[in-house]
């Protein structure tokens, strides 16, 4: 491969000012002088793709971070101008949406490579999203980076969002230079991670392609992975979904994984699933409870990530390799909760409870004889079907439940169920925290299945995670009750004795949960659920001894 460089080089004095009024507050510091080159021009097999290089400005080989993505490496779209509000976030000016800030960064002696994809911007070539065009270059530009004058050989990748999921497909192509990656808030699954949930149509590619993609795009370039068009034209799994998940398994080098228990609808499945594929020996998990950006540009984090890179691309003896693996957060209510360190993920002392939904709308250790039937109109808002559970002990739930509902559509052939999980505190009141981007009053956990879509991979499904197959569609006939399993997506909550988890069903969707809205409702007529007798509905939860 041939590599070109042309660009504009300027000295820049940086102060950069971290005034945060969050829990990390912390004195202001003066960053040394900083070598910014920008739409530095980097041959490619997929064409010059354009990047801006910051580096320290003193002599000296030094690791590189590198992030790659279709945004824009200078600047927001105009209404996306004030993202960073979300929460406490303070950046230097040089920080591009969801990457490395080069200010913080480059104070530590890093160089960071901001980078658009091929296509993107002013990049040529077609713009291949998560595609193995965009991998190539990404290839071509970590080997690149690993050669200059001013690195020493290694380079490290980390961002957030699309610039964690950009990092999976070129990571398991492993190039030599590649020493580490750091996915925030990624997804490995799109097709059931954003595109349908449970097999409900997720509005979030109309919107995301419209106004970051197409808006950044070259105009020379051609657009390959249209998801907005493919989520139209493809509603089943195929070879088109199968194709852009990544190779976790493939992947050697050692990562550091971040992500939400409030993303979700977006990337907390995902990212916790891509933890638990990769190939990598040496990989750790941070899961929070916070907001995502706000807590991937945090001090406390920044100086986690840095010890890892520090270890890894520098080499120093910091003993990151005793670190515990995974660190999560056993939330109690909006920002407030425990860090607990462990080795595994799932944790491996988990017990998993069934708690029986019964006819008094209690939730039980203990099923009931008698068969009782709960109907509710599937429009309707704000009155969901709830059954309660009061713990008698502290309790920590941790993990991924699963609820089994035997269901039944009266003047319909199909279901739409939209479920969420909440706390409440001993005197029934709901207990929020934080949710999905800037919701404010987010419940635990949530999930949703089109019941036509409840067929499940045997091969691919444990006891706690449904995994659905959406290949086809299986009517309802009337009058036919049929079993489901709805996966509930991965949490951590700590329940104080006399403080109760409430479990609601709903056709709409719920306030709270989290995600971008669905489309497409297929509810009409009644809903049934079924419980007690030969109906063995339960929630099934994580409990941590």
């Amino acid at each position: 491969m041939r590599y070109g460089l042309t660009g504009r080089t300027a000295h820049v004095a940086l102060a950069w000012w971290v005034v945060a009024s969050s829990a990390h507050a912390q004195a202001p510091e003066q960053v040394d002088d900083l070598v910014v080159e920008q739409d530095v021009w980097v041959e490619t097999s997929a064409g010059r793709i354009a990047t801006n290089i910051y580096r320290p400005n003193k002599p000296g080989r030094f690791p590189v971070l590198i992030s790659m993505g279709p945004y824009g490496k200078d600047d927001l779209p105009a209404e996306y101008s004030g993202i960073f509000e979300n929460g406490q976030i303070s950046v230097s000016e040089y920080a591009a949406f969801e990457t490395p800030d080069p200010a913080y960064w480059v104070h530590y002696d890093y160089v960071v490579i901001a980078a658009d994809s091929p296509g993107a911007v002013r990049s040529e070539g077609n713009l291949d999203l998560f595609g193995p065009i965009e991998a190539s270059a990404f290839y071509d530009l970590i080997e690149w980076a690993g050669v200059q004058s001013w690195s020493n050989g290694n380079v490290g990748l980390s961002g957030v969002s699309y610039f964690a999921m950009s990092q999976w497909p070129v990571a398991a192509m492993n190039p030599p230079s590649l020493k580490a990656i750091m996915p925030a808030e990624g997804l490995t699954d799109l097709y059931r991670d954003a595109i349908r949930h449970g097999g409900i149509p997720h509005v979030f590619a109309e919107p995301w392609t419209e106004f970051r993609i197409l808006r950044a795009k070259n105009p020379a370039a051609t657009l390959v992975n249209n998801f907005a068009e493919e989520a139209r034209e493809r509603p089943f799994f195929d070879d088109f979904w199968e194709s852009m998940i990544p190779d976790l398994a493939a992947i050697t080098v050692p990562a550091y994984v971040i992500t939400s228990w409030p993303d979700q609808g977006l990337h907390t499945r995902g990212t916790l699933l891509g933890y638990e594929q990769l190939g990598s020996e040496q990989k750790w998990l941070d899961v929070h409870g916070r907001k995502k950006w706000e807590y991937y540009y945090s001090r406390d984090s920044l100086e986690r990530q840095r010890r890892f890179f520090d270890h890894f691309l520098k080499g120093l003896d910091n003993g990151m390799p005793d670190v515990s693996r995974v660190r999560y957060e056993r939330r109690r209510g909006f920002y407030d909760g425990d860090i607990i360190y462990t080795d595994s993920w799932p944790p491996s002392d988990v017990a998993l409870t069934r708690l029986f939904l019964r006819a008094d709308r209690t939730l039980s250790l203990t099923a009931e004889e008698e068969e009782t039937a709960f109907r509710y109109p599937p429009t309707q808002t704000g009155n969901p079907l709830t059954f309660t559970h009061t713990f008698e002990q502290d309790t920590e739930l941790t993990g991924g439940m699963k609820l089994r509902l035997w269901v039944e559509a009266e003047d319909a052939g199909d279901m739409d169920l939209f479920v969420g999980v909440s706390k409440l505190d001993r005197r029934g009141n709901q207990i929020p925290f934080v949710g999905y981007d800037d919701v404010e009053y987010g419940h635990v956990a949530g999930g949703w299945l089109r019941v036509s879509r409840r067929e499940l991979d045997d091969d691919l499904s444990t006891e706690s995670r449904p995994f659905l197959r959406h290949v086809e569609e299986l009517k309802l006939q009337p009058g036919e009750r049929v079993a489901t399993e709805l996966e509930i997506l991965p949490s951590s909550t700590l329940f104080r004795r006399g403080e109760s988890i409430e479990l609601r069903i709903q056709g709409t969707e719920l306030p709270g949960a989290g995600a971008i809205e669905h489309n497409s409702s297929v509810n009409t007529g009644v809903h049934v659920v079924h419980v007690g007798g030969v109906y063995d509905a339960h929630l099934l939860v994580p409990v941590v001894p």
